[in-house]
């Protein structure tokens, strides 16, 4: 049986590379020992990339909510937003007490073109709108997870992303009692009257395994 070549890229990469977890890329590799006739070239980009017309047979799109687009969408999970620092910061800081505080803060701001300069977090179906400003803002959310651990200020992040430094007490969360919006990953496709069986086996298995993922 010849071998099916598969190609693949991850748009936003530093945020959908951390929602995925690349930094564990087996699931990629069972993927590929399942299904041995098949191949995967992985193209890791921050633009907004036209798979169609670069030959890509599918995406990965982190977004609250997609755009009108001609590909056909499969949400595969959501991921939860929160608010967190780590205790060094807290500790030689001024005293969080209110959420309106963290204004007051030093904060790191995930700063892709679609999002603002302000957080929201709801608690009892209330949103209160948190401006905020800080000494670093970054659209590479590995940048953004760095400087939060070294202390530096207060940032918004997919609790999926820190899910092994929230359980080491590296980062902790801050006002739990409010929420914010979900991210949600999709699988993004070219519509085709026929789609290839590589590309309904490989969005099968992020479906079957996304609960893993910020393990």
């Amino acid at each position: 049986m010849g071998q099916a070549h598969f190609f693949i890229v991850l748009c936003l990469s530093s945020l959908a590379r951390g929602l995925f977890s690349l930094r564990k890329q087996g699931g990629i590799d069972h993927f590929l020992g399942k299904y041995p006739d098949i191949s995967r070239d992985l193209a890791l980009d921050d633009r907004n990339v036209d798979i169609v017309m670069e030959g890509f047979d599918l995406a990965l799109r982190v977004a609250v909510k997609l755009p009108d687009s001609s590909l056909v969408a499969k949400k595969l999970h959501s991921f939860k937003v929160i608010l967190c620092c780590s205790p060094k910061y807290l500790l030689n800081n001024p005293k969080l007490t209110r959420l309106q505080d963290v204004s007051k803060h030093n904060c790191l701001i995930y700063n892709p073109a679609t999002l603002d300069r302000q957080w929201f977090l709801q608690k009892a179906g209330k949103i209160t709108v948190l401006p905020v400003a800080g000494n670093l803002a970054s659209n590479n959310i590995d940048v953004i997870r760095n400087s939060a651990l070294m202390g530096t200020g207060i940032t918004m992040m997919p609790a999926a992303i820190i899910h092994r430094e929230l359980q080491s007490g590296e980062l902790v969360q801050l006002f739990p009692s409010y929420s914010s919006v979900e991210l949600n990953l999709y699988a993004m496709y070219p519509d085709r009257r026929w789609t290839p069986k590589k590309t309904t086996l490989f969005i099968d298995y992020l479906s079957a395994s996304a609960g893993a993922w910020q393990a």
